[in-house]
């Protein structure tokens, strides 16, 4: 055998005992995984402030349309919930009762209807935006600590990356903080 087989021959071998130490060490490494499995400490404080700061930027990038939609809506709604609601009214004083003219039933209902579309207005015109979502915010912080606080000890979950390979499981530990 020359220098060059020689050579070549040295260099298949250390690639081979190269491959093998590498997989002998990634085997190892998946087996010491598996049975130890994987610790995620999560800060609970940290994950219902970045609830509560995500629930804050929604409300306020969603309650405006909202509240423009409602304000296009509220002529319609009023309407459907008013109309015919005098008609066949009787005004009783004592014992008489005197049935009130369709006419000016209609005139009350239209009066009615201007009027509690004039005081929904002025309610949707006087939501703080920025108070309501604060608010919400504040609330989703309050509900995420008490719900996640309220369960004790390390949750575990078996998390298998390939569904063909269940050799391949792997127990994260949750950890809440």
């Amino acid at each position: 055998m020359d220098r060059r087989g020689r050579f070549r021959s040295g260099v298949l071998v250390g690639a081979a005992l190269a491959s093998l130490l590498w997989g002998a060490v990634l085997a190892a490494t998946l087996v010491w995984v598996q049975v130890r499995g994987v610790r995620v400490d999560v800060n609970l404080d940290g994950m219902a402030s970045a609830v509560r700061e995500e629930v804050g930027r929604h409300v306020s990038e969603a309650v405006p349309a909202f509240v423009e939609q409602a304000k296009r809506e509220v002529p319609d709604r009023v309407r459907a919930e008013i109309a015919g609601s005098m008609a066949g009214t009787t005004l009783a004083i004592g014992d008489v009762a005197v049935p009130i003219p369709e006419a000016m039933a209609r005139a009350f209902e239209a009066r009615l209807q201007a009027q509690v579309e004039t005081v929904l207005y002025q309610i949707l015109d006087e939501v703080d935006y920025e108070a309501l979502a604060e608010e919400l915010a504040d609330r989703a912080y309050v509900m995420v600590r008490r719900d996640l606080a309220g369960r004790t000890g390390p949750q575990v979950f078996v998390v298998t990356p390939m569904p063909g390979l269940p050799w391949l499981a792997l127990p994260v530990t949750l950890v809440l903080r």
